[in-house]
């Protein structure tokens, strides 16, 4: 489905006041269904939050309030979580558990329909045409958004339609000021912090971490982050006396067996389960596991369920392999940490010449990645994505 709001030409940056904005700003709670009963979470990207939509705005997002306003007209108490990942790990074992569970992650691989699931599920194109012109008609009326914006919108009033028990949300950038932040989470998740977007973010991987943790406002944090960003981290959930949860320290991932098939690990936090498989390709997708894991301990989700949705998770795009004769693998790494993950896991495959075609958006390091794979490969090829933003 092609969607107007792509040609609508919105600002990239921009203040709201001055817009009526104000007119749309909650000024009490809203009186909306619970729909999140446990404290729950349902993404297994790197930066997701558990939503706990019951209320409010009280974030930074001044551009973004009129979204509430879109979107409370039912009030859904969302677990927000914050991954970046696509842990499509937590909402596996949600679905397992007999939990309704929406999810809303970006960028999409064919249609917009896939960043907005139930179940699994994308939404229907009459449903998103719906949205979609709800979301035009306010533009109509004045205000201003994001592409990023007004899909996040409809990602809220859609889950909220359908009476989900959670919602599991992708950050798009950041965390602090982005547009999924305007809901309480009961979780949030970290996995890792890398330099990127370094013109909004800061320079710095401390400047990055800090916008990382804005996601943190309540509930439970887990994260996968080391060094200077997870020191961050610690900081910003003291200060907000977070419980904070962290891999190689609280929970641990130790794999037992990694080929180009699947991945078999061991995890402890709670509970020690063993031999856990997981069909998705890499040594690193161990830990993203274990943090989705995590999430499933605190929202109660039992072994079995943790187990099938570890089992039944797919994440089209991450060293996917989409032939065999010839070899063709398939991989979205988008910034040096990813890069990294992809050659230590160039042994999983079987090939004699390797070549590669890497494509990437100009505000990504794209130096740093092409140093990082080209002593790896005998053939290099650079094309530019058609695409633009």
């Amino acid at each position: 489905m092609q969607s107007e709001i792509t040609s609508m030409g919105f600002s990239p940056v921009r203040n709201l006041s001055g817009h009526g904005v104000d007119r749309f700003e909650l000024h009490a709670k809203p009186t909306v269904p619970n729909l999140i009963s446990p404290e729950n979470e349902t993404t297994i990207y790197t930066d997701s939050v558990i939503l706990n939509w019951s209320a409010s705005t009280d974030s930074d997002n001044d551009d973004i309030t009129y979204y509430v306003y879109f979107s409370n007209e039912s009030n859904p108490s969302y677990r927000h979580k914050r991954q970046r990942k696509r842990h499509e790990f937590s909402c596996i074992h949600l679905k397992e558990a007999g939990y309704k569970t929406g999810s809303y992650f970006s960028p999409h691989l064919v249609n917009y329909n896939e960043r907005f699931k139930i179940n699994g599920k994308s939404i229907s194109d009459a449903k998103l045409r719906k949205y979609e012109k709800k979301i035009l008609s306010l533009l109509e009326r004045g205000f201003e958004a994001t592409e990023f914006e007004a899909l996040t919108a409809i990602a809220y009033k859609y889950f909220s339609d359908e009476n989900c028990d959670f919602a599991v949300m992708e950050i798009g950038m950041g965390g602090r000021l982005d547009a999924t932040n305007i809901a309480e989470e009961c979780i949030s998740i970290i996995t890792n912090v890398d330099l990127e977007h370094t013109d909004y973010l800061g320079g710095t991987i401390e400047q990055v971490a800090f916008e990382k943790a804005g996601i943190m406002k309540k509930g439970i944090a887990i994260t996968g982050a080391h060094g200077k960003a997870l020191g961050t981290i610690k900081d910003e959930s003291e200060n907000k006396n977070i419980s904070l949860h962290v891999l190689n320290e609280d929970v641990f991932a130790k794999t037992v067996s990694a080929t180009d098939k699947k991945n078999v690990f061991n995890y402890v936090g709670y509970e020690f389960f063993n031999s856990i498989e997981t069909l998705l390709i890499g040594r690193h997708q161990a830990s993203n596991a274990a943090l989705a894991i995590a999430a499933a301990e605190e929202l109660g989700i039992e072994e079995d369920a943790i187990r099938d949705g570890i089992k039944k998770t797919k994440n089209p795009g991450r060293l996917e392999q989409i032939s065999v004769n010839p070899l063709v693998v398939i991989d979205g790494a988008h910034n040096p940490h990813g890069i990294r993950e992809l050659i230590g896991n160039l042994d999983l495959f079987r090939y004699d010449k390797l070549a590669i075609v890497f494509g990437v958006m100009k505000d990504k390091d794209w130096k740093e990645m092409i140093r990082l794979l080209a002593p790896h490969c005998d053939l290099f090829v650079a094309t530019q994505p058609k695409m633009e933003r």
